[in-house]
């Protein structure tokens, strides 16, 4: 785990230590938080004027004050955005590509972050056109996405949930990905709209207008959810969360949610175990552990006038949300 705690509002670690995810002087497993440190020296400075913290898998970012990204631990697929492919990164080090951030997103396999001008940049594992790129390839460094260029936008979400993946190397890897698990981006402008991008399984992407499991409808650039479905011909508009503005979105492995500013919850993709926390009647034979949807899909449960939810986080199976009542 991390989190930002104290006075000056030093970045926490605790738990296993692979890969120096810790941080120094953590070079072995903690049960109780403890302060990330600059340097391995026992009188090393803490890692303070945090502004907000990610973590992935066996990795960690953080955005200070200065409008800095600093990242640690595993980098596979350079991750970490150093323009290294060192496995791991043991001490705390700043991003120096990058641009002032104001949020940051860090993935189990890659990341993403938002500057203060509201780009996006993306960098880590590509496979799926999950960085929005135009194409499948990954990068160690962060690269702009330029087919959001004039758009401000609020916030980027990327996949958790996903520790490793099978990647292909034959000449047919397009083949072999497209429409499987994999991971995929979501993205709020400040306008309130929703974006997507990356694998469509699922239905994850809010692209389609039925319910797949492998699709071919991978967007490998931002997608607005709401417009063309990619499964019609001709596509049509299929006009979902129009009438909704978008505040938060959660990227989940294998399904996707998004918060609008009316504290409603919108759930889509994987429903199985029921971790959309919607109901649904599957296809015939009923199978209540094997559903799923490509229509973002409103949680009722929150539609009472005396609740309204201020934020949500997900991981692989379920979904946590902060509910304020009245």
């Amino acid at each position: 785990g991390i989190c930002i705690a104290g006075e000056h509002n030093v970045a926490y670690t605790w738990g296993t230590s692979n890969h120096s995810s810790l941080g120094p002087p953590n070079t072995r497993n903690r049960y109780v938080p403890h302060p990330v440190k600059m340097t391995h020296l026992l009188n090393a400075h803490d890692l303070d004027d945090c502004r907000q913290v990610s973590a992935g898998f066996l990795a960690n970012m953080v955005l200070r004050g200065d409008y800095s990204v600093w990242v640690w631990g595993q980098n596979d697929y350079g991750k970490l955005g150093l323009g290294k492919n060192d496995t791991e990164i043991p001490l705390p080090t700043r991003i120096e590509s990058l641009p002032q951030v104001k949020f940051i997103s860090m993935g189990s396999l890659y990341c993403g972050a938002i500057d203060v001008d509201g780009a996006v940049w993306m960098w880590g594992l590509g496979i799926t056109g999950n960085l929005g790129l135009g194409n499948r390839l990954s990068f160690n460094v962060p690269q702009k996405v330029l087919a959001l260029a004039g758009t401000r936008m609020r916030s980027v979400h990327c996949t958790v949930g996903q520790s490793t993946l099978a990647i292909p190397s034959t000449t047919d890897q397009e083949s072999k990905v497209l429409g499987h698990e994999g991971p995929h981006t979501l993205a709020v402008s400040e306008a309130g709209d929703l974006y997507s991008w990356g694998t469509c399984h699922k239905g994850i992407l809010g692209n389609l207008r039925n319910r797949v499991l492998c699709g071919n409808s991978d967007e490998l650039l931002p997608y607005k959810v709401g417009g063309p479905a990619r499964d019609e011909s001709p596509p049509n508009p299929t006009d979902y969360l129009s009438s909704c503005r978008i505040t938060q979105a959660v990227s989940a492995a294998i399904h996707s949610s998004c918060l609008s500013d009316s504290g409603m919850i919108y759930c889509f993709g994987c429903g199985s175990d029921g971790r959309l926390g919607i109901q649904m009647e599957s296809v015939s034979p009923p199978n209540h552990l094997k559903l799923n949807t490509s229509e973002p899909t409103e949680v009722q449960l929150f539609r009472s006038r005396y609740m309204s939810v201020c934020q949500i986080d997900s991981s692989r199976r379920h979904m946590i949300a902060l509910v304020h009542t009245q």
